[in-house]
């Protein structure tokens, strides 16, 4: 079996890791060009622990990338998520899912 390693990814590994070590919430977002190992980066770094995974695809439309990660979010969630009419929604959608990850301070 073939192991793969991330090559040339030290400053991005970096700049992940001091947001996990982060005393606060941290969002980080990934973007480049297609081909070019982002999905292989998070992947490889948090070995398949998520709490939550969507990865957009190009050429779809924003209607059909709201209803792909509807759909994600519904796996996550387990029950049916209606598609948000926009990112503003699905974000808050996306927010409401995590909160119960949340710790709870008294």
């Amino acid at each position: 079996m073939k192991t793969e390693k991330l090559v040339g990814r030290a400053l991005e590994t970096a700049e992940i890791q001091q947001c996990i070590k982060s005393c606060k919430s941290e969002f980080v977002v990934l973007y480049g060009r297609r081909r070019v190992g982002k999905t292989f980066l998070v992947k490889k770094f948090f070995k398949g622990r998520f709490d939550f995974l969507f990865v957009g695809v190009s050429r779809m439309t924003s209607k059909q990338q709201l209803e792909t990660f509807a759909s994600s979010l519904s796996k996550y969630a387990d029950h049916r998520i209606e598609t948000p009419q926009n990112w503003t929604k699905a974000l808050d959608l996306l927010s409401q899912y995590l909160e119960r990850f949340a710790p709870v301070y008294s």
